[in-house]
């Protein structure tokens, strides 16, 4: 059982990271908003299947955030996925939707993050200028190339993963055992992948690449702005925002040296805190 999760761990779904013992300040306010469920609790919200350190989760649960979505969030087991075992789509997240009107009881899933974010935004009012062609784009950056970097940062060493899987030390829905084992052999698959992920993206310096990526976006994107979306935060805002929540808490500091220790990156990244 071992050898199997060992072979095929490094395949499932994994981008971000939490520090113990404390759970971090980006995590709190995720909580405050949602919570790890098993059930339906309103039938007005959306159910949300995740990984807490997915960057790909927290860019979604942003947007929800952004846009005041009420929503649930059921934490799924790493190494079983037992949570999804009514589904053939073994990543996170998935999203099920409420039924759209009040006679009706059907639900809808949707895969994906792209696929729930864009379900998203054709199905609720957004900002003027929140989701236009340049807004579009960035998010599709950050989806492709700077949501891949967050992998090597969260697996450099042994030490950094365990740090990344301490998250599930919080998730009251697992047993004491199921904890144990996602947290350690999660950990040690991940760094046997990092160098597999290194090579699929050509990445040879981690802390480079990703304050490149930062550069990129804070001359391209942001281009002397307070947000991609000018004077008010694009759906590209939020979610590289979302995304850059998870280094908060990984090993070897990369957000402090990314975010924090970079003014321009910093002062936009807490005007989109305030927003989200």
């Amino acid at each position: 059982m071992l050898f199997v999760l060992l072979v095929f761990l490094p395949y499932m779904h994994f981008n971000s990271s939490l520090r113990r013992p404390q759970i971090p300040r980006f995590l709190a306010s995720f909580l405050s908003s949602s919570f790890s469920s098993s059930s339906f609790s309103s039938s007005s919200s959306i159910i949300l299947y995740q990984y807490q350190i997915c960057p790909f989760c927290c860019k979604t649960k942003s947007i929800l955030n952004f846009l005041q979505l009420p929503y649930n969030t059921i934490e799924v087991n790493p190494l079983t996925k037992s949570q999804l075992k009514h589904s053939d789509y073994k990543k996170v997240p998935i999203a099920v939707f409420p039924p759209t009107t009040s006679t009706s009881t059907s639900t809808s899933t949707i895969n994906d993050s792209a696929a729930i974010i864009n379900h998203i935004l054709a199905t609720n009012p957004l900002p003027d200028n929140f989701n236009n062609e340049k807004a579009k784009k960035w998010l599709d950056w950050c989806d492709f190339h700077l949501a891949p970097r967050i992998y090597p940062a969260i697996t450099e060493t042994f030490g950094d993963s365990v740090q990344t899987f301490s998250y599930l030390d919080h998730v009251s829905t697992f047993t004491a055992v199921e904890k144990l084992m996602a947290k350690y052999v999660g950990a040690f698959a991940m760094v046997l992948a990092n160098g597999k992920i290194k090579k699929k993206y050509n990445i040879t310096d981690t802390k480079l690449e990703l304050t490149s990526a930062m550069d990129d976006w804070v001359e391209n994107a942001l281009n002397g702005e307070n947000f991609q979306g000018g004077d008010n935060a694009s759906v590209a805002d939020v979610g590289v925002y979302g995304v850059l929540r998870g280094l908060e808490g990984a090993g070897g500091g990369f957000f402090n040296e990314v975010v924090l220790e970079r003014r321009e990156v910093n002062d936009w990244f807490r005007r989109v805190e305030r927003l989200v």
